[in-house]
């Protein structure tokens, strides 16, 4: 995370440099990015950087946080009375999300550019602990409501579901786009709409899926 004096920054000077990020991220990704156009564009020295972070992925981080953050602002518990509407709902909840990132095509770019670097750099995933738990806490809450309604499997725990959906995630992302390459607002809703087809599969009782898993050998 940045350092305190970062947060003691004067305000305008702090947000030409989240800015700077972020136009700098969107553009060439997390690897491209050069941490002295991003200085020059807002601003800045070049010596100054390490009085503010650590490294990149110290900047990366915090432009990722703030550009993530309205985007799990929409996740809520849902409400559904049936399976049907349950699936109905999860469905939903990703389309008010993928709204948020298509609202702002700087956002949604920055998003998709960096997707690659937050599954494959440690040190930047270790850098978004407090946004991935945060996700995940949401994310349990919906699958717990599946469970509820019965149209979540029960013979695993959530967490053991949320594990393999996001590892089928990860997978199928990283087999989807190459390093650095930034889906479209296409590919994106049609890779959105894969994953939960899988995410469905894997979780819904008696898929499938469980019947093969379940199967004598």
């Amino acid at each position: 995370m940045p350092r305190p004096r970062f947060q003691k920054m004067e305000p305008s000077r702090r947000r030409a440099l989240l800015d700077a990020a972020a136009t700098e991220f969107a553009a060439k990704g997390y690897e491209g990015a050069s941490v002295n156009a991003i200085l020059e564009a807002a601003g800045f020295s070049k010596g100054s950087f390490y009085y503010y972070f650590d490294d990149k992925a110290d900047l990366a981080s915090e432009v990722l946080l703030e550009a993530y953050a309205p985007v799990l602002a929409v996740i809520d518990e849902p409400t559904p009375g049936s399976v049907s509407e349950f699936w109905d709902e999860v469905l939903r909840l990703h389309r008010r999300s993928l709204d948020v990132m298509e609202a702002s095509p700087r956002t949604f770019q920055l998003i998709s550019k960096t997707g690659t670097a937050v599954i494959s750099e440690p040190a930047l995933a270790a850098r978004l602990v407090p946004l991935i738990t945060e996700a995940r806490k949401k994310v349990r809450a919906v699958w717990l409501k599946g469970q509820e309604l019965g149209a979540v499997r029960t013979d695993l725990s959530v967490d053991a579901i949320m594990a393999m959906v996001e590892a089928v995630k990860r997978a199928a992302w990283l087999a989807s786009f190459p390093p650095e390459y930034a889906p479209s607002v296409a590919e994106v809703e049609a890779f959105s709409r894969r994953v939960l087809d899988l995410a469905q599969r894997l979780a819904t009782p008696g898929s499938s899926t469980a019947a093969s898993a379940e199967a004598p050998r």
